[in-house]
């Protein structure tokens, strides 16, 4: 029997509760592995570069983006 793993995810912003398992219907944005972009990302999220390093995948949910479904 092969039974689906279920990838379990949760927004690295500072106070955001939301995850995979407590708003399934959101979507979860990967943080980029470009240095540059992912420094962006940080700077915006006031998160230390230290906090998270260039090794650590992290996700943002879809609240703290401006997301339009068309």
């Amino acid at each position: 029997m092969s039974e689906e793993k279920k990838i379990y995810y949760y927004c690295a912003m500072p106070k955001c509760v939301n995850t995979s398992t407590n708003a399934p219907e959101k979507k979860f944005f990967s943080s980029p592995s470009d240095p540059k972009r992912r420094r962006i990302w940080l700077k915006k999220m006031k998160r230390d570069q230290k906090d998270l390093s260039l090794k650590t995948t992290f996700f943002v949910c879809e609240d703290h983006f401006n997301v339009s479904i068309i």
